[in-house]
């Protein structure tokens, strides 16, 4: 099986004009609370509004019509009793400046990934709650909509693997893709996705969510006519990570699908690349390796504490066309 790796530098996917005062030191650890130097708001002028995005913008037209977009806006509502609050999220596409989607979050997670966090929550508790993380929006979904956005899925199929609040789904309906699988271990976490496509009036007909276990060696990657196979920040701790690996090496040796791996967090223990490259060298196929790439001016919610944040990140990404 031919795959190519794509070595070559990934394209800026922010400004590098940024003043040096905002780029955090980054020693593998959350990211939250990090000082950006716009708050998270809209600036108005070309420099500023081309940092935001990580764009050069041609147009004062476009620059216009981004300053529209007021990410800022908040709607409430709940979902089965449980308060939930939408984020529109600025894609940063260079097709279009103005990409943007909006997701739907459980409004103040802190007290469930708190519970699920703790050390006297014992393991037959936890699978009562669920695997938390998926209920808000991560940044390496970003990411991974913009990899997306450069390679390409109009007329192909999409697998998200981990699909949280829909930012990787929602963007490959909008780029055009003919299928959206998306899955999740977390119940709530699909009705929350499903939600947001609701409210976004994208088509229907063309997504689709299912129940997946990444760590459940019993269920097979539905692979059949996939396309691109899409993981993003799922990396939460080394278990799961050791089965990214096994389900990434499905993927590059099992079908002809792109595979996109993105991770914002960087927990201690969850770079499965080296395992995972010795399998691909038995197979006789390339290795892969991480390409990192710093995300400027990222607001999302604050998971411990009720106030969103905004923040830079560095993040990790593997892109295997």
């Amino acid at each position: 099986m031919n795959r190519k790796w794509r070595s070559r530098a990934t394209r800026v996917l922010s400004c590098n004009t940024c003043d040096d005062e905002f780029r955090p030191e980054f020693d593998g650890q959350l990211y939250f609370g990090i000082p950006s130097y716009n708050n998270g708001t809209i600036q108005t002028t070309k420099s500023e509004l081309e940092n935001k995005i990580g764009l050069k913008l041609q147009t004062e037209t476009k620059i216009a019509e981004i300053e529209s977009i007021d990410i800022q806006a908040i709607r409430r509502a709940k979902l089965n009793k449980t308060p939930i609050r939408s984020r529109t999220v600025l894609l940063g596409w260079q097709s279009d400046p103005t990409a943007h989607v909006t997701v739907w979050e459980m409004d103040k997670p802190s007290q469930l990934i708190e519970c699920w966090m703790s050390t006297d929550t014992n393991t037959a508790d936890k699978e009562i709650i669920g695997d938390p993380f998926g209920v808000v929006m991560w940044p390496g979904s970003i990411l991974a909509a913009r990899e997306m956005e450069r390679v390409g899925v109009k007329g192909r199929n999409v697998l998200v693997l981990g699909a949280g609040t829909g930012v990787e789904a929602q963007s490959a309906v909008k780029l055009g893709a003919t299928k959206v699988i998306a899955t999740d271990i977390n119940a709530f976490t699909l009705k929350l996705l499903d939600y947001g496509f609701r409210e976004a009036g994208l088509d229907e007909k063309v997504f689709e969510t299912r129940m997946f276990d990444l760590c459940d060696e019993n269920q097979k990657l539905p692979l059949e006519e996939i396309d691109i196979v899409v993981i993003a920040d799922v990396l939460y701790n080394e278990k799961l990570a050791s089965y990214v690996g096994i389900r990434c090496w499905e993927v590059l040796t099992m079908s002809n699908a792109s595979l996109i791996v993105t991770d914002s967090q960087r927990f201690h223990g969850t770079n499965f690349v080296k395992t995972l490259n010795s399998r691909l060298e038995e197979q006789g196929i390339a290795p892969v390796e991480w390409q990192e790439v710093i995300l400027y001016n990222i607001t999302g919610s604050g998971i411990m504490i009720d106030d969103d944040q905004t923040y830079d990140i560095k993040a990790r990404m593997l892109s295997v066309l």
